[in-house]
């Protein structure tokens, strides 16, 4: 993916899995530009995650930028402080309570909040589009707070109408859903799209047949009609047969419209 992304103009950035050092320089040695990186609680957490971010004197980073290098340039060292995103997930009732501590951290980029392990960090059902505080109130502030500190605010959506209510508190970095959550949210769309069609088709064929077999008879019932020398008695059955075959067509039709708009 991230071979991909080179050829465009999109920043590679990553969640790494935790705050460590090893997994954090080998996506930045592979050319990531950003990391994001989760359950930063503490000053101390966000101190440890920015050093594995920078080369010295900013950080602590090791030197073996092998892709970084062929993408970038070979003078990738002595750009790479600059042009690297470092934010650290806001998660937990811990991580609000030291909020002001972790923005004060220096050349860490900005924040990205968790809505979800927010959220059940204060005894809420995990999810998206949270909007019960105090985790709600929670999220505005910290928007405010990372504007006045001069940091980047960012949060993950779980809809574009959230996201872009997020955008208007003062959020710079909207990611919206995942690439798992996209793909089977398509699929389950198509599905149901193709189940539709499906259950159509075949009231649309019971419909079509029902009409059909209203003609035959009507056919049927004038042939008589003309062939057959006992015209009364023809036209007696015929009758009665004409009105027990409305009456089933007239069923299926109005069955067939109940089911396609219920």
């Amino acid at each position: 993916m991230i071979q991909a992304l080179s050829n465009s103009n999109t920043v590679p950035m990553t969640r790494v899995p935790w705050n460590e050092p090893g997994i954090i320089m080998k996506m930045l040695d592979l050319g990531v530009q950003g990391i994001i990186a989760p359950m930063i609680n503490t000053k101390d957490d966000c101190e440890k995650f920015v050093s594995y971010c920078y080369y010295p004197p900013l950080g602590q980073r090791s030197f073996g930028p092998m892709r970084a290098q062929v993408v970038y340039g070979s003078d990738y060292y002595q750009h790479a402080n600059k042009n690297i995103v470092s934010l650290a997930m806001i998660e937990t009732k811990q991580a609000v309570e030291n909020l002001d501590e972790i923005l004060s951290v220096p050349n860490l980029t900005g924040i990205y909040i968790g809505p979800a392990d927010m959220s059940s960090s204060y005894g809420l059902p995990p999810k998206f589009d949270v909007r019960e505080d105090p985790v709600f109130s929670n999220i505005k502030m910290i928007a405010k707070k990372a504007k006045e500190k001069g940091k980047i605010a960012g949060i993950h959506n779980g809809s574009v109408k959230y996201m872009k209510e997020m955008m208007q508190y003062g959020f710079q970095f909207t990611t919206l859903l995942s690439d798992f959550r996209m793909m089977t949210s398509n699929a389950e769309s198509f599905l149901n799209l193709i189940n539709t069609l499906v259950n159509n088709s075949y009231i649309t064929t019971f419909v079509a047949f029902s009409y059909l077999v209203f003609l035959y008879h009507i056919l049927t019932g004038v042939r008589h009609l003309i062939m057959d020398m006992h015209i009364g008695e023809s036209l007696e059955a015929s009758k009665y047969s004409s009105i027990f075959v409305f009456f089933i067509w007239f069923l299926s039709v109005i069955t067939s419209f109940m089911v396609i708009f219920t």
